[in-house]
């Protein structure tokens, strides 16, 4: 009887531990499905304890935001998405009375400094027991689609101002030149009164600053038509850094480093347009070096093709709320700036099919780098015939 009894046991053991071990494979292969899904999903996915201290991110988070799981491990998720905690407790309520959980926007930094626009929505973390043990962070980037958004309203706004700029402009400029001319015929006459003499000079100073945004506007609302023709691009670059040298505004302090390619980089662009570009961005950055720095500019061609032209400087850096509207017409920081300067920047570059990308930090410096599309030339084509003379440069 304790024979048959041990062999009855023994046997129920083994049947007992094939089960065990099926079913240890079976959660694993289902465990190794789940992480498998996750990984592959394009969205990124962070999952939280309940004090949203980060404990995974899957590789699209990674690649959307960065940042390494293994650095971020243990950090708030604050540090990714900013004034999250309202809409985590949001969450949390919504989901205990079943309503619909709200999703939300922020801003993200880049390690590197590049803005992102994210979207994200929170969803509790439930144990087989019921119980909430964290929290589920899905998120997918919208900078490209919020870019595309914003230019939109940027064309809507550029077409209503386009229809009443030119009579506007005009009927200031006309009386704006007759009073500059009366101005000057008062000051022939009263050149023995010098505070009268300095008053006449400051009355012709501003009108000219008042022409000169009247230019500036009128190039905006209303610009010349794109006349791109086969051109080296090194050329207007190589011009633009000439003037500036001899600029005025150059000190001994500032330190100019060019890393342009040996060959020419042949591309069908508006010479003049993208001297203009090339001028503004940088007198901008020389304008942030006040006591001296150094402005490096370099030029390479991407894997894609296309040809990016960067602009870094070590100044002052833009503040996160003036880069949001860095771009916007008549949204200058500076004293005597129109705030026109980088909206004629960025149309130029729109026009030309390219993208601007901005990355700065307060106190840090910033770097600009335009991509442009090579048109319809080869990589090593360096057909000299093509060429134009180059166009006045606009200052």
């Amino acid at each position: 009887m304790v024979g048959f009894l041990a062999a009855r046991l023994a046997e129920q053991r083994a049947k007992s531990d094939d089960q065990l071990i099926a079913a240890t494979h079976a959660l694993a292969n289902l465990r190794a499905l789940h992480e498998r899904i996750i990984e592959s999903m394009r969205s990124g996915v962070i999952t939280t304890d309940l004090h949203g201290h980060i404990y995974s991110m899957n590789t699209a988070a990674e690649e959307i935001t960065g940042y390494s799981a293994r650095d971020l491990k243990g950090q708030q998720i604050s540090l990714l998405f900013k004034h999250i905690t309202e809409l985590i407790e949001a969450s949390l309520r919504a989901s205990a009375v079943g309503e619909i959980i709200p999703r939300g926007e922020s801003e993200c930094s880049k390690p590197d400094g590049t803005r992102l626009h994210l979207g994200f929505s929170i969803v509790p973390l439930v144990a087989e027991t019921g119980e909430t043990t964290g929290l589920v962070v899905t998120f997918q980037d919208l900078t490209h689609i919020r870019a595309l958004e914003e230019q939109s309203r940027r064309q809507d706004r550029l077409a209503a101002i386009g229809r009443v700029s030119a009579g506007i402009a005009h009927e200031i400029r006309n009386p704006l030149a007759a009073m500059r001319g009366s101005v000057q015929m008062l000051r022939a006459d009263m050149d023995d009164d010098p505070n009268s003499g300095e008053l006449m000079e400051i009355v012709l100073r501003e009108s000219d600053r008042l022409n000169r945004i009247i230019t500036d506007f009128l190039l905006y609302a209303r610009p010349r038509p794109c006349e791109p023709t086969i051109s080296d691009l090194r050329q207007p670059l190589r011009e633009v850094m000439a003037l500036l040298r001899n600029s005025p505004e150059t000190h001994p302090e500032h330190v100019f480093v060019e890393n342009l390619p040996s060959a020419p980089l042949m591309a069908c662009f508006d010479a003049a347009q993208l001297r203009q570009v090339f001028w503004n961005l940088a007198k901008n950055a020389l304008q942030a070096m006040p006591h001296g720095g150094t402005l490096s500019l370099s030029m390479t061609r991407t894997p894609a093709g296309h040809l990016q032209v960067s602009f870094v400087d070590t100044g002052c850096g833009i503040p996160s709320e003036q880069q949001e509207k860095m771009f916007e017409p008549f949204s200058s920081s500076k004293a005597n700036g129109t705030g026109l300067g980088l909206s004629i920047v960025y149309q130029i570059v729109q026009d030309h099919g390219g993208q601007i990308n901005v990355r700065s930090r307060e106190g840090a410096g910033t770097a600009i780098s335009l991509e442009l599309p090579a048109g319809n030339v080869a990589p090593d084509s360096t057909d000299a015939t093509a060429r134009k003379e180059p166009a006045p440069l606009y200052g």
